[in-house]
């Protein structure tokens, strides 16, 4: 069994990262990128790329006002420190560099998903930074790995895996591990009645 303090320091050092509710919406964006490629909605495609940048930009604004009100009003604010600023950091070049590796993909569309190979990478280094608390992040590695080699098999055609696959896994890790890290965080922060 680990120690309070050492607990304590996990969830402050990851306190923004385990916002889950915050990624709810930007899983859904993803999901409704993945079903507007794959032609469910007819809008989407008529009003592209205006759809796609509204759906982005509704989904970002809700997971910013979730963050900002309710987890600041739930469970209170954590004081950044240097450590969780450079963290900040190397979360955000990861991004870009994913994005980077998204244009090169729809570009060339290789028969294997670097961007796919990219977050499987980040998504095992984030496991591993976090420990056992984060082994959801390593089972999501492990999916995005496995798919980046669809194109490969031949069982779906690349235009198809870079339009449709990718977004839909990429909407449904992020709602799940959203999900798993708001509980984990509200059972951390629950109020506690201290034994006598």
């Amino acid at each position: 069994m680990e120690g309070s303090a050492q607990r304590a320091r996990f969830f402050a050092r990851y306190y923004a990262d385990l916002q889950g509710l915050k990624k709810v919406p930007i899983g859904l964006v993803f999901l409704a990128i993945a079903t507007g490629n794959a032609g469910l909605w007819p809008w989407f495609e008529l009003w592209e790329p205006i759809s796609g940048a509204l759906v982005l930009g509704a989904g970002f604004a809700l997971s910013w006002a979730i963050g900002r009100y309710y987890y600041g009003r739930a469970f209170g604010r954590v004081r950044r420190r240097p450590g969780i600023v450079r963290h900040g950091a190397a979360v955000t070049v990861a991004g870009l560099a994913v994005l980077v590796l998204m244009f090169v993909d729809a570009a060339l569309l290789p028969p294997v998903s670097t961007m796919g190979l990219a977050i499987a990478a980040w998504l095992f280094a984030w496991c591993h930074e976090g420990g056992r608390r984060m082994a959801h992040y390593g089972v999501a590695g492990a999916l995005f790995a496995l798919a980046s080699f669809l194109p490969l098999t031949g069982w779906v055609s690349p235009d198809d895996f870079f339009a449709v696959v990718l977004p839909a896994l990429f909407g449904l890790v992020v709602l799940a591990g959203g999900f798993y890290d708001h509980r984990m965080l509200a059972q951390a922060m629950r109020p506690t009645v201290d034994e006598w």
